[in-house]
């Protein structure tokens, strides 16, 4: 069923409509005082399934959109995108996606924590991994980790730039980190940095998968052939993990709680998207595909890879947690620096609330009850769009993952 043009009604509540591929709006439906913005083109069967969101013209608040990844159209754009009238099917979507939008927007605005690090309990005798810790909120998480006593590796792909950030918590701290070499983007590398990790440790307590690229040129591809964000923040990560599992499970026997835990950094990015299995290698359809939502299913994944940690795991002691930290201002957003300077003027918060999310996670009793759980900012328990949760979706990811590491 669908509704005519000539019908003056609203198909769905202002101020959002979707449609599939080839929809347009009607022009009832768009009055020319408003802006459209097409919102998060999803596969979907075989068609795309795309939202558009009206909202005020103001340019501020279009600017601000385009820079998370949300491209803004005209209304007259939009009506001629295609000869269709939207279809009334796609209603109940709306309110989904729009449900998802709005998580991203509000957990920009999180208020106050609170949680914060001095509430964090002495760590004398735990071992903790950070991959990505020699900046931003790594290195804030790191940061916080020596100044409770534990014992941390800080798991980079640069050593200059490691050996420089460990001395410099040395002199902020007192304390010292430990350099373990590790490219995420090189299946050999984390091969090589766990094993390494291995030979020094016979236990490990905490793995905190922070490390990521984001928004990275479509050109780069990883040494092994995937889709570098994919490859990187989800690969990579899945990996360093399996290889570690041995080491976690140890670490759960003298843990005072008998469990071992791995947190792993997702973002809001993941509400945005879902995946689509045609880009994760270096394919035309990748090629044809934003950054930008390469990011965001990257993200996704990992909300999904942590859940699959916990469902496999938790018999074993394994506490498995994924989370958003936060409109961060860090060094992730070096690949867009326009955007990143927008951002930074109205959204961006300081590095050191990025931390606060996975350092609660990590180390906190009360995070024992959320395995398998995606928390928001700042140290809450929050919900992740519907497919990370969808156990059939989890388990081919999980066996597509194995499949592809298996032998490199």
């Amino acid at each position: 069923m669908s509704i005519s043009s000539r019908t003056p009604r609203r198909v769905c509540p202002k101020p959002v409509h979707m449609g599939t591929a080839g929809t347009r709006i009607s022009p009832e439906l768009l009055p020319e005082s408003e802006s459209v913005c097409t919102f998060s083109c999803d596969l979907v069967g075989s068609g795309r399934r795309c939202l558009a969101l009206i909202y005020p013209r103001p340019p501020s608040r279009r600017k601000i959109l385009d820079n998370i990844g949300i491209q803004t159209v005209t209304p007259a754009k939009a009506l001629r995108a295609s000869p269709n009238i939207l279809d009334v099917s796609s209603v109940m979507g709306v309110f989904e996606e729009l449900g998802y939008l709005w998580q991203v927007v509000a957990q920009l605005f999180p208020g106050k924590p609170h949680f914060k690090t001095e509430d964090i309990p002495d760590l004398t005798g735990k071992v903790v991994i950070v991959t990505g810790g020699n900046v931003g909120i790594g290195r804030e998480t790191i940061k916080a980790l020596l100044q409770h006593n534990a014992k941390v590796y800080m798991a980079s792909r640069n050593k200059d730039k490691a050996t420089a950030a460990i001395q410099a918590l040395k002199e902020e701290t007192g304390k010292e980190a430990i350099f373990l070499e590790l490219d995420l983007s090189v299946l050999a590398s984390v091969r090589k940095a766990a094993a390494e990790f291995l030979s020094k440790e016979p236990e490990l307590h905490i793995l905190f998968n922070n490390a990521g690229v984001m928004w990275c040129p479509i050109e780069w591809v990883t040494a092994d052939g995937f889709d570098m964000q994919f490859g990187t923040n989800v690969i990579g990560h899945f990996l360093f993990t399996e290889l570690l599992m041995p080491a976690l499970f140890a670490g759960t026997s003298s843990s005072p709680d008998h469990h071992a835990r791995v947190v792993t950094t997702a973002s809001s990015g993941a509400y945005l998207n879902t995946l689509d299995w045609d880009t994760f290698k270096d394919t035309s359809q990748r090629k044809k595909t934003s950054p930008v939502v390469l990011y965001n299913q990257s993200k996704l994944a990992n909300a999904i890879v942590a859940r699959q940690v916990a469902k496999q795991y938790a018999d074993k002691g394994i506490i498995s947690i994924s989370l958003n930290p936060g409109g961060i201002d860090t060094e992730l957003q070096r690949h867009a620096p326009k955007q990143r300077a927008i951002m930074r003027a109205t959204i961006l918060q300081p590095v050191a609330m990025g931390a606060l999310t996975q350092l609660w996670a990590g180390v906190m009793p009360e995070a024992l009850n959320h395995n398998g759980e995606f928390l928001i900012p700042w140290a809450r328990l929050g919900k992740c769009r519907k497919e990370a949760y969808d156990d059939e979706v989890g388990q081919r990811l999980w066996a597509w993952l194995l499949e592809q590491t298996k032998e490199i």
